[in-house]
This record gives structure tokens, C-alpha cells and sequence, in this order.
């Protein structure tokens, strides 16, 4: 398994890989020259030790962390009717 940085290219592995991933609880990124998985926004309620505490590594962490709004009620009916209509996504709350 790689380690960050070209692993896929030395695993021979095509295209660039994820650029994102996103969570309940926080939507991440990649630092562009380790590649590193850094957080990138907070999404309420979650808190910065509950995203540590439910990852298995170390985040690069900024200095400066963006917490997202609350979603609209658009953005909900659009989450819960086309995206994720099984649920398997949902928190409580929502």
C-alpha cells in the first residue's frame, strides 16, 4: 500500500486519485505535494475531537477550519429524495 505522494504512480495505478472525500461529519481533501488527508470544513453539529476521534489517522488540521452552514430545506429534500433515499447517510436531526 502507498504512502502518499506518487504511490499510485509507482503502483501503476491511472488518473490522480480522490480529490475529495466527504462525510457526515467533515468534507476532506489532500495536501497537494504529500497528499496527506487534511480537513477542509466541519459540518454541524460534528466538532473537531469527534472527526479526530472517528479517524484512524492523523488530519492534517489548518489553522484556519471552515464550519459549514446548516443546510436548507432544499438541500435537505434533494439529500433525503435523490441522493440518499435508503437513509444510509442520514443523522439524526436532519
Amino acid at each position: 500500500m502507498g504512502n502518499g505522494g506518487d504511490a499510485r504512480r509507482q503502483m501503476g495505478l491511472p488518473g490522480g486519485g480522490l480529490m475529495y472525500v466527504i462525510t457526515p461529519q467533515a468534507i476532506l481533501d489532500f495536501e497537494e505535494g504529500t497528499k496527506r488527508m487534511r480537513l477542509k470544513h466541519v459540518i454541524p453539529p460534528a466538532t473537531l475531537e469527534e472527526i479526530k476521534g472517528n479517524t484512524g489517522f492523523e488530519l492534517v488540521i489548518p489553522d484556519y477550519l471552515e464550519e459549514l452552514p446548516e443546510p436548507t430545506a432544499d438541500e435537505i429534500e434533494v439529500l433525503r429524495n435523490r441522493v440518499d433515499r435508503k437513509g444510509l447517510l442520514r443523522r439524526e436531526g436532519l
